[in-house]
């Protein structure tokens, strides 16, 4: 099977999710929830972060 390319870099063949629909909905409340939970993850600790300074026994410098 020979595979082609399009000038915009897509596939030609491949199986596109098209706008307006369901499934494109869905694709994209998926994907803005992943990266919100990644973010959010990600900086949740972060006002947390003086408290452990606090707690921790090693030098300043160190801990960072």
């Amino acid at each position: 099977m020979r595979v082609l390319n399009s000038p915009g870099g897509a596939i030609l063949g491949a199986p596109f999710i098209e706008k307006r629909t369901a499934e494109f909905r869905r694709t994209n409340l998926a994907l803005f929830a992943g990266g919100f939970s990644t973010f959010a993850l990600l900086y949740s600790v972060q006002p947390l972060m003086p408290e452990f300074s606090r707690d921790s026994t090693s030098a300043r410098p160190r801990a960072a």
